[in-house]
C-alpha cells in the first residue's frame, strides 16, 4: 500500500475515533508514526475501549492489528496515572 494512502487511511480511522468519544476519548491521546502508534491514558478500561474502537475502524477499511507486535505497558505515576506493561 502507498505510503500516502496508508496515512489517509490511518487519519480516517482516528478521526472515527474521535467522533466515536461515547465514553470521554479526549482523555487518551492517539500518535502514529508510519505505522506505528501509540495510545496513551489514565483509565485502562477506557483505553481499552479506545483501542476496540480503532482496530474495529481499521477492520472496516480492510487493515488488521498485528497481535504478535502489540506490546503495552501499565504501572502507576508520581499524578496517580497508571501504566501497563507487556506484550498481547
Amino acid at each position: 500500500m502507498l505510503p500516502v494512502i496508508f496515512n489517509v487511511i490511518v487519519d480516517a480511522v482516528i478521526r472515527h475515533w474521535r467522533n466515536t468519544d461515547s465514553t470521554g476519548f479526549d482523555l487518551e491521546t492517539l500518535l502514529f508514526y508510519a505505522d506505528d502508534g501509540l495510545l496513551v491514558g489514565t483509565d485502562a478500561q477506557r483505553v481499552q475501549e479506545s483501542l476496540d474502537v480503532i482496530t474495529k475502524g481499521f477492520l472496516l477499511v480492510g487493515l488488521r492489528m498485528n497481535a504478535t507486535k502489540t506490546e503495552y505497558d501499565h504501572g502507576r505515576g508520581k499524578m496517580g496515572c497508571e501504566f501497563v506493561q507487556g506484550s498481547l
